[in-house]
C-alpha cells in the first residue's frame, strides 16, 4: 500500500516524531554513551553552526534533541551521575538553535520572504 492510501491514524504525528527522537537521545546519552547518538548530536551542531537558515526539519530535530537531553539530564540526576549539568547545558544549546531558527523565520516572514509559512 502506498503512502497515499495509508490509514491516517498509522501515519506518525509530529508528537510521535518528537517523542521517538527524544527517547532515543535520552537512552543514548545514558552512562554508556552511544556513538550513533553522539554522532547525530555532532552533525546537528555542525549544521546549526554552518547553515544560514534552518529548515523545519532541523527546527523539529533541535527541539526533540533538547527534550531528550533534558530527559537524560534528569536521569543522570536520579542516578547520581555528575554529568547531568553537561547534559542540561547541551540541551539548552539545542534550544538556542531552535529559537534562532524561529527568529530567522519571523524576520523572513515579516519581509514576505519565507515561503514555508505562506
Amino acid at each position: 500500500m502506498d503512502a497515499s492510501h495509508q490509514n491516517p491514524s498509522s501515519i506518525p504525528t509530529i508528537h510521535d516524531f518528537l517523542e521517538n527522537v527524544s527517547a532515543r537521545i535520552a537512552e543514548g546519552m545514558g552512562a554508556e554513551r552511544e556513538a550513533a547518538v553522539t554522532e547525530k548530536l555532532s552533525f546537528l551542531k555542525d549544521h546549526a553552526n554552518t547553515e544560514s537558515q534552518g529548515t523545519i526539519d532541523s527546527l523539529f530535530s533541535y527541539i526533540a534533541v533538547a527534550h531528550g537531553l533534558h530527559r537524560a539530564s534528569h536521569d543522570a540526576i536520579v542516578a547520581g551521575r555528575s554529568d547531568w549539568d553537561e547534559l542540561h547545558s547541551l540541551a539548552q544549546l539545542f534550544l538556542s538553535y531552535a529559537v534562532a531558527d524561529i527568529g530567522e523565520y519571523a524576520i523572513l516572514d515579516a519581509h514576505g520572504q519565507d515561503e514555508i509559512f505562506h
